[in-house]
């Protein structure tokens, strides 16, 4: 019997797991109680009016301040007996603003410390720091000569997080947002452009209603480099990762190139490169609010010396009746990895259709059915599960929700139940009920 635990700041889920591999569905049933208590507290700022004090007033007006307390209490049962307890006590503490114009550099910094007490002794401490900073964010609006390869915005980032090990991480990101001011203005005289901003105004006051489509013919450019190291004890690491990526987009689609090299030494050794081509077409129908979406990727993958190639598509489909909504969604994908003559093949596709009713202000009804089938050099893999949940808010203070479920897997038949009541408070409680069988039979 296994029970597994959720948490989420200013928020409780109290989440319970039970499997039987057995005949006999009617077993034992244990109950798991878990309360999480979250609070965040309230943003802070320092107003200033005083006019001869304009850049403190600046620098404090504009100062965010920031954090959450959270207590996680969870215990674990098995058979009915209690296995284990744990509480977790997570406290952050942050700042975020800018330096002079929040368009030039603005900042968000945090501290963590997460202290862990478990009941068998093994008690942790996670003491961590994190840092980024956003330069030109905004870039001007005209520059010109050299000024125009400088990338905006720039973004530097580092953390450090230490808990019996110490793993810190440096990065920089320099992302070209609009790659026209490079490669779209050469040769260009002035006079031209002025002729073209002459006919762009003419062709508006010609048709005002006509609304301009925004297509980008010129790539996005994004480069990024981290570097890793970790260390705990006598196992040591290094690593660095560089990613080049070109992304173009249209109206109703955009694609992405991908070109990713990582390179790891110290107590163990890894080389990777790898090409992705990515694919997004979406589309919108005012009249009847249909949404549909097609994704597709292809990424080369290198990982030493081993050779792979991923292929990967997904379909999502969504059509509002009235206040329902009928929606869809499926993908498949496809990998095949070689070292020499070695070769292997998987495959993995999925389907579900659900259809959520709304039976009145703050309660709805969803009803799914899905499909899984994969497989690989040794097994099979299958399952096809009909599930129904109804969500309700109670009052102003509490939600509810629950829900039963039927399954049929390859390891077997499965069947459950869950219940939950959480508050909606700024500080969140709440407590649930969730049961679940599998038999081989």
């Amino acid at each position: 019997m296994n029970w597994q635990i959720f948490n989420r700041t200013e928020s409780t889920e109290i989440r319970g797991h039970k499997t039987l591999i057995s005949g006999l569905l009617n077993s034992k049933v244990a109950l798991l109680i878990y309360i999480l208590i979250g609070s965040s507290l309230i943003f802070l700022s320092f107003p200033s009016n005083d006019a001869s004090a304009l850049m403190s007033g600046l620098s404090l007006r504009n100062h965010v301040m920031y954090g959450s307390i959270e207590l996680n209490y969870e215990q674990l049962f098995r058979e009915e007996k209690s296995v284990s307890s744990r509480l977790a006590q997570n406290y952050t503490l942050g700042l975020r603003g800018f330096v002079l114009d929040p368009r030039l550099i603005n900042f968000n910094t945090s501290g963590t410390l997460t202290h862990t007490s478990r009941d068998t002794g093994n008690n942790s401490t996670l003491r961590g720091i994190r840092l980024s900073v956003n330069l030109l964010e905004v870039s001007p609006r005209r520059w010109t000569g050299a000024r125009r390869f400088i990338p905006n915005p720039i973004r530097l980032r580092f953390s450090n997080y230490a808990d019996g090990y110490n793993s810190t991480n440096y990065g920089l990101s320099l992302i070209y947002s609009d790659t026209k001011t490079l490669f779209g203005n050469f040769g260009k005289k002035k006079k031209d452009e002025k002729k073209q901003s002459e006919d762009k105004q003419s062709e508006k006051k010609k048709d005002k209603k006509k609304k301009p489509t925004s297509q980008n013919t010129y790539p996005s450019l994004l480069f990024d480099y981290d570097k890793y190291k970790y260390e705990s004890g006598a196992f040591k690491y290094n690593s660095d990762q560089y990613s080049l990526r070109a992304r173009i987009d249209g109206k109703n689609y955009d694609y992405t190139l991908d070109f990713e090299r990582f390179d790891q030494e110290g107590s163990t050794f890894i080389d990777k490169s790898a090409i992705t081509l990515r694919s997004h077409h979406w589309f919108f129908k005012k009249e009847t609010r249909r949404r549909i979406n097609f994704n597709n990727f292809i990424i080369l993958q290198d990982i030493d010396k081993e050779d792979q190639v991923f292929l990967g598509s997904a379909l999502t489909w969504q059509k509002p009746f009235d206040k329902d909504t009928l929606s869809f969604s499926g993908n498949a994908n496809y990998l095949r990895s070689s070292i020499g003559d070695d070769e292997r093949e998987n495959y993995y596709t999925s389907a579900t259709g659900s259809y959520t009713k709304i039976l009145s202000p703050g309660t709805s009804n969803n009803t799914s059915l899905s499909f899984n089938f994969g497989e690989t050099e040794s097994s099979t893999i299958h399952s096809e599960r009909l599930s129904n949940y109804i969500t309700s808010d109670l009052s102003r203070v509490f939600r509810s929700s629950g829900g039963v479920f039927v399954a049929n897997t390859d390891k077997g038949n499965d069947y459950g139940a869950d219940i939950q009541l959480s508050t909606k408070t700024r500080i969140s409680t709440g407590a649930a009920y969730s049961f679940s069988a599998l038999s081989d039979e």
